[in-house]
């Protein structure tokens, strides 16, 4: 994919949304089509694009009811969830959209909007859905920790609730036909939320290092097709040194790659790879006893587990994620490879860097391939102890449509382009990996122990990935086959 083709992309997408706005539930203008006569029309083809939403929009009045959204933020939540509520304006992007996004539909609806922060908010959603209690409309949750609530009628199928029009670009659609399982889906995201990219895996990459070491520009690799792994390894290899000279590599020292376990999967999917897909009757079959996956498997085992070259978070050589971090801010690590939520966390950093996707398995693979860290990657979710489910869903549809033109840009091109990304670029790139990703079943479920062969690898594992397959597969088909017998047992 050429870069400059990626800004039409974002320019398709966006017009895709305002078409969407004119088909789904009708816009004002539509509306005044059907007798408001000539200057009526006209007068509402003024409106923005957010007003003729917000005029489209179900009138209904809803009598200050509380409408109440439990989500991931407490004092002890590493992965906090700032995008459901704020208090007030304070002159941030984020927190000021939210504010004025709930405003609206709380002024619309007379509705009050509320936020109930949690540690672990699946957690106490069983426990209140079990007791029967109703107090919560929605909540959101990673969505590895969704997945528990996914049986036993413990959540509304998205697809059953009318109000919702899951099939419009205000939801991400690759949610919606990725996880989906015999035709349900019990997550939703999309314009209503911004931890679905900040969840997202991306590469960052230090740009002095690309030129002290005369290396190849990575985003022209990218446009030409070939930013590859065997080209990120060579790459990583030229400016990995033992910057002390004591033998050794340290957490003091210069690496190529600075990467953590779960890296295994996520450079194995932009390899093109998924352990999940699905048949003509949208169930789970196993994908991954395959040539492909064997090689990519090997690649990446090699590259991450090469001592000289990488350090992984967690190891000896970085104990804590945020020594890797200091490591790549101090200018000694070419790529660091995580959620693009490290974009803003590195703000601060005098280290100048760019932004890349996950590299292709070769130059013939078609696209670039991203995907996500599934337990911090959010999404929404309506407990079935809700007893108004048209009211849930006029409302979190109204949050998701007027979040297209609040939220969203909020996120993409003040705070994140506007502040964060140091280049034209790096725009480029957000925009590929977000419009790439893809979504996985076995990694979100993560049923049996297939998910295990990445989480547990080892160099030793090289040449090894068939069998691990072979020996994992009876796991995975009695798991699938167990959670399928579940979900259809609900019905």
């Amino acid at each position: 994919m050429k870069i400059n083709k990626t800004r039409s992309l974002a320019v398709l997408l966006l017009a895709a949304a305002l078409l969407g706005t004119s088909c789904g539930g009708g816009t004002a203008a539509e509306a005044e089509t059907t007798g408001g006569g000539t200057e009526a029309q006209t007068a509402a083809e003024t409106l923005s694009p957010l007003d003729q939403t917000v005029a489209a929009l179900p009138q209904k009045d809803f009598g200050g009811y509380e409408f109440t959204i439990m989500d991931r933020n407490s004092e002890h939540t590493p992965w906090h969830t700032y995008d459901v509520y704020a208090e007030s304006e304070t002159g941030d992007a984020i927190n000021d959209a939210v504010f004025q996004r709930n405003r609206l539909i709380e002024e619309h609806f007379n509705i009050k909007i509320k936020e109930e922060g949690v540690y672990g908010p699946v957690d106490n959603m069983q426990k209140l859905i079990i007791a029967g209690d109703d107090t919560i409309d929605v909540f959101t949750d990673g969505l590895n920790a969704l997945t528990k609530l996914t049986t036993g009628n413990m959540l509304y199928d998205i697809n059953d609730i009318a109000e919702i029009q899951f099939d419009q670009p205000w939801w991400d659609q690759q949610i919606r036909t990725e996880l989906s399982i015999g035709g349900k889906c019990f997550f939703a995201t999309g314009d209503i939320s911004i931890m679905d990219n900040e969840g997202t895996w991306c590469i960052l990459f230090n740009k002095k290092l690309i030129e002290d070491y005369d290396l190849d520009n990575p985003y022209a690799l990218v446009e030409g097709g070939t930013w590859t792994i065997d080209k990120m390894y060579e790459m990583a290899k030229a400016v990995a040194k033992d910057v002390d000279g004591d033998g050794k590599m340290t957490g003091s020292d210069q690496f190529g790659f600075l990467t953590e376990v779960y890296n295994i999967y996520a450079l194995w999917v932009g390899g093109n790879n998924m352990i999940i897909q699905k048949d003509a009757d949208d169930m789970p079959v196993s994908a991954m006893l395959n040539e492909r996956a064997a090689t990519v498997y090997d690649k990446v085992l090699e590259m991450q587990f090469d001592a000289n070259v990488s350090a992984v978070a967690g190891s000896a050589v970085f104990p804590a994620y945020s020594d890797m971090n200091v490591c790549f801010t101090e200018g000694r690590g070419l790529f660091d490879y995580g959620a693009m939520a490290l974009i803003s966390d590195f703000r601060e950093s005098e280290t100048d860097f760019g932004i890349l996707p996950s590299p292709k398995l070769d130059e013939a693979q078609e696209m670039y391939r991203n995907t996500f860290s599934p337990y911090n990657m959010t999404a929404y979710a309506i407990p079935a102890t809700v007893g108004d489910a048209a009211r849930t869903g006029m409302i979190l549809e109204s949050m998701a449509q007027v979040s297209q033109y609040i939220l969203t840009p909020a996120y993409m091109d003040v705070s994140l382009k506007g502040k964060f990304v140091r280049d034209a670029e790096s725009e480029d790139m957000i925009e590929l990996v977000l419009a790439t990703r893809s979504y996985d079943l076995g990694a979100i479920f993560q049923w049996g122990t297939s998910f295990s062969i990445f989480n547990g690898a080892a160099k030793s594992r090289i040449g090894t990935f068939a069998s691990q397959v072979e020996k994992s597969t009876k796991a995975l088909d009695n798991a699938i086959t167990k959670y399928v017998d579940q979900l259809n047992a609900a019905e």
